[in-house]
């Protein structure tokens, strides 16, 4: 993995040199604006996914499914009340993951009746290490807890 990720940056750094070269035959003549646009446009992208991959292998707790259920911990879904959330009438469930993996899988919550929180969040703090019945106060609200489960992202295991 190592020499994969150092190759990446060896192609990246090409690539980037490469633009250099092209933006500075930027002559007003089309088609070198034109390719250094391109090229340009090509650096951005791959430093943005390169830039996010490294975040996620680097930051990214390994995600695998609660061993206990005791307590609150990550990996968790926990049923909820949220009295004073004005946006969830009833019960909520709320998924505890880490910071990586919440920026991955943020986009498959609708964070109204499926919460998604990371281990770092005021939400997220409040909850580990609670069990059902316990109050998680944060901030200047409460969450009662009703339930502790397993989180739909391990729905196949």
């Amino acid at each position: 993995m190592q020499e994969e990720m150092a190759d990446l940056d060896r192609r990246l750094r090409d690539a980037t040199l490469d633009y250099g070269k092209t933006a500075g035959f930027r002559d007003g003549d089309g088609y070198h604006d034109e390719t250094a646009n391109l090229l340009e446009g090509e650096v951005r992208k791959i430093s943005g996914f390169w830039g996010a991959l490294k975040f996620l292998l680097y930051s990214s707790k390994e995600l695998k499914p609660p061993e206990q259920f005791d307590k609150v911990d990550l990996g968790h879904r926990v049923e909820v009340e949220l009295p004073e959330d004005e946006d969830v009438s009833g019960l909520a469930h709320v998924t505890v993951l880490s910071s990586g993996d919440v920026r991955v899988l943020s986009g498959e919550f609708d964070q109204k009746s499926e919460i998604l929180v990371s281990d770092k969040s005021p939400l997220g703090i409040a909850l580990l290490g609670k069990k059902v019945g316990d109050k998680a106060k944060y901030g200047e609200n409460r969450a009662f807890i009703k339930s502790i489960g397993k989180a739909n992202v391990f729905e196949d295991e």
